[in-house]
């Protein structure tokens, strides 16, 4: 009880605070969109420039992503605040802080990726020109998302596990089918499902019953996986 309440207590604080930054960079955004980008870029520069709600959500999305990367790497370099950030008992290592950096830098990069095109039709680049730049950066971001994904799998390795995603013809972030459990099953299934309220739907599946002591069931923290 003494170690759950605390939780319990943060999680309004938590929504407040979230809500009032929300609304202070809105403010400031809007602000900005008024009154100062129109000085810095002429006020003629949008004009013929059709920008959509979507293109308005991307631009949004894209900024909140590299503002949330920012912080996360600014926290990196406190192992005592990303330990609290990511729920670990203990300060995080010089290798944990790394990894950290790494994932925000993907969640940045694909912020940076969404802002593109409205940026490229704002200045008006080429649009042949900006759809290669493009492709050019989504590659370079897969690669990166690779790393983090094979990040989880050195995790494996050095905790004396295997993963078996590969054995299974799975891509990344693919779904397991029930069936390959069932034909191939693991000796050991990590689960974030597990890990959640009600992933005990997955221990009372009556395929998952039937394989018995051939398999072992245990939870993987979703927090673990996601950048």
């Amino acid at each position: 009880m003494t170690v759950s309440s605390p939780k319990t207590s943060r999680i309004p604080r938590r929504i407040l605070v979230a809500f009032g930054i929300g609304v202070v960079l809105g403010a400031a955004g809007y602000v900005f969109g008024r009154s100062v980008l129109p000085q810095l870029i002429g006020s003629d520069a949008l004009e013929g420039v059709e920008l959509r709600w979507s293109d308005a959500m991307a631009a949004l999305t894209g900024v909140a992503l590299m503002i949330g990367a920012a912080a996360v790497i600014l926290i990196s370099f406190d192992p005592r605040r990303l330990a609290q950030m990511y729920g670990m008992e203990e300060p995080a290592s010089a290798e944990e802080g790394r990894q950290a950096r790494l994932q925000a830098a993907v969640m940045g990069f694909s912020g940076f990726i969404l802002l593109l095109p409205m940026v490229f039709a704002v200045i008006g680049l080429a649009p042949a020109i900006a759809l290669g730049l493009i492709v050019l950066l989504f590659a370079a971001h897969t690669a990166l998302n690779l790393k983090v994904w094979g990040s989880v799998d050195e995790l494996l390795r050095r905790a004396g596990f295997s993963n078996s995603s590969a054995a299974y013809g799975l891509a990344q972030w693919d779904i397991l089918p029930l069936e390959y459990l069932v034909a191939r099953p693991p000796r050991v299934l990590l689960s974030t499902g597990l890990a959640d309220v009600g992933g005990e739907r997955l221990a009372r599946h009556r395929a998952v019953r039937r394989l018995g002591a051939r398999i072992t069931l245990a939870p993987f923290a979703a927090r673990l996986m996601n950048c």
